[in-house]
């Protein structure tokens, strides 16, 4: 899940797939099994014209949703 959540906030601006994997430190096969199940649950999307991914609103709900839940397991 928090890998999830970082590639998200890292896609709050259209980034490309090579930032993202060099910022998350993730290989290729684990770079493509996480944007997949971003894209199929509609949190992450991608356009083609620009080569970048970009975070959809629900993605966005879903980080304040995983901080909230880090925030409550700190208390």
């Amino acid at each position: 899940m928090e890998i999830l959540a970082e590639i998200l906030e890292i896609c709050g601006k259209p980034t490309a797939k090579s930032r993202i994997m060099h910022q998350t430190d993730m290989s290729n096969p684990d770079f493509h099994g996480a944007v997949e199940q971003l894209l199929r649950q509609r949190l992450l999307e991608f356009n083609d014209q620009v080569t970048k991914f970009t975070t959809t609103e629900k993605g966005l709900e879903f980080i304040r949703r995983i901080k909230a839940l880090q925030e409550l397991l700190k208390s």
